[in-house]
């Protein structure tokens, strides 16, 4: 069988791969949760290590003592895990309790932009799952999952564990050759594949399911049987235990075949729990970490202070001399992390590391001055970051604007998807909007115009400086049109010369 997973199917889900399917024959997925190794103490020796990098000489010297380690880590998870967590979906049973209707999921990549909340990621896992099962998958075969990162893949992937199936995966860059070897040695009785893998002679005849259709079938079948939101888990979940196999991820292949590395739901737990996640700052030029916040110090609004061996200084934009603590300007770093330079680019080296080491951020900040009293004593030489220098505007009238904050203040508005402020050179801002298509239905234009303004007005009353006049515009700005880049940044650059001439005819 094969279930396809193309672009042009479901509402919900967008794939930023249009040519990849699920297709079928034998028995694979890997957890999307990062893959971090253990740290591993030696009670005698005192030493810190990354499990990984542990050496030889130092497992023959503390190996009693590593292994009591390992040891206790493992009974530190089996005690952390949740006695009602025992297979890897299991977690979104948990979350859709805890957290229901907040957004767990967004992709932002197509048109239209997807949210789904904590319930309904459930929801479609559990409708995928049940399609699986009446197509005929069963615990314990196998799924071959060639597919890249997507909402759908997520789904996918999950809807898979919560048949008690296992899951091989592998992304849609390998060659055909590999992609075929591992969806063969794997004996997978179902496929997630590049289109042109299905030209191969060897898994001619199988039948095309689409994914909705597996969607869907799961859906009727759990409606049928009035299976609560709640309490709609199935026993084929119910029933997975945490040694059993929830991945086979297969290795690189750099030295030959790639072999299938089994990963049981407790061993992706292991990487669940525990993961402490803070907020730090920094560029790919600063390899890429500069400043961290400490969770025993957690200053919202502030980067954190610098790394150790790490310097931070504020100059001023127009003379380039540092400011004092709490004042505004460049953030400019010095320390062991900065970049030798840019390949082949002598010119942007100069222009972004000076003689003495200090790379500049081209992001607007400042350092919170130390005070020796007060609630904020300890915020004391933390950083702000406020923005892009390059991104700032400069009205006619000599303001400087950080267009920010009005952005994230007016995205708020559920009818506004997304909005760049402009006025460069102008006495006032203005703002090029996409409306949220959900919501702007067949809405005449001038009726939607003061509909967004009024919205515009409501969520950015507090900002300091306000917005003017509104540019619609249909077409989303999409890492396809070239106006956001792959972490969907704005460029305000594109955007601007794309609607250069509507932004003129605005102000007029």
């Amino acid at each position: 069988m094969a279930i396809q997973l193309s672009s042009a199917m479901s509402s919900v889900h967008h794939h930023r791969t249009s040519s990849l399917r699920l297709l079928g024959s034998r028995s694979g997925t890997p957890w999307t949760i990062p893959m971090i190794c253990s740290p591993v103490r030696c009670s005698r020796h005192g030493a810190t290590r990354c499990s990984l990098e542990v050496g030889e000489k130092v497992r023959r010297k503390c190996s009693p003592f590593l292994e009591k380690e390992r040891k206790n880590v493992t009974n530190e998870t089996n005690n952390n895990t949740p006695n009602y967590w025992k297979a890897i979906p299991d977690i979104w049973r948990s979350n859709a309790e805890k957290f229901g209707d907040r957004i767990a999921l967004v992709d932002t990549y197509h048109d239209p932009p997807s949210k789904l909340t904590h319930n309904q990621v459930e929801q479609e896992i559990l409708n995928f799952a049940e399609g699986l099962r009446q197509i005929g998958l069963v615990p314990e075969e196998k799924v071959a999952l060639f597919a890249d990162n997507s909402c759908r893949w997520l789904i996918a992937d999950q809807g898979i564990m919560a048949t008690g199936a296992i899951n091989a995966v592998r992304g849609t860059r390998s060659s055909d050759e590999e992609l075929f070897k591992i969806y063969t040695h794997s004996e997978s009785s179902t496929l997630g594949e590049k289109s042109s893998l299905s030209n191969n002679s060897a898994i001619k005849g199988i039948s095309l399911y689409d994914y909705n259709e597996i969607t869907q079938l799961g859906q009727e079948y759990r409606t049928k049987l009035s299976v609560s939101p709640k309490t709609g888990q199935s026993q084929d979940l119910d029933t997975i235990k945490p040694d059993d196999i929830a991945t086979l991820m297969y290795t690189s292949g750099t030295s030959g075949m790639p072999k299938g590395v089994m990963l049981t739901h407790q061993n992706l737990f292991h990487q669940a729990i525990g993961v402490t996640v803070q907020n730090g700052y920094g560029l790919t030029e600063t390899s890429p970490v500069v400043a961290i916040r400490d969770p025993n110090c957690n200053v919202l609004g502030t980067i954190g202070p610098p790394l150790k061996y790490t310097e931070v200084k504020v100059v001023d934009k127009e003379t380039g001399l540092t400011v004092p603590d709490g004042s505004k300007g460049i953030l400019k770093f010095r320390g062991p992390q900065v970049m030798k330079g840019y390949y082949k680019n002598t010119t942007a080296t100069e222009a972004a590391v000076d003689k003495d080491g200090w790379f500049n951020t081209g992001d607007v900040g400042w350092i919170v001055p130390k005070h020796t009293m007060g609630r904020s004593h300890k915020a004391g030489g933390m950083i702000v970051v406020v923005g892009r220098v390059k991104d700032t505007i400069v009205l006619s009238t000599g303001e400087n604007v950080d267009p920010k904050d009005l952005e994230e203040a007016a995205l708020n508005s559920r009818f506004i998807h997304q909005i760049m402020v402009v006025g460069q050179d102008q006495r006032r801002l203005g703002a090029i909007i996409v409306p949220n298509k959900d919501d702007k239905m067949e809405m005449p234009k001038e009726k939607l115009l003061n509909l967004l303004y009024d919205e515009v007005r409501t969520w950015t009353a507090s900002c300091s400086f306000q917005i003017g006049p509104i540019l619609i515009v249909d077409e989303p700005f999409t890492v396809d049109n070239g106006l956001v880049t792959p972490t969907m940044k704005v460029k305000r650059d594109a955007v601007t010369a794309k609607y250069q001439n509507q932004i003129a005819n605005m102000y007029k």
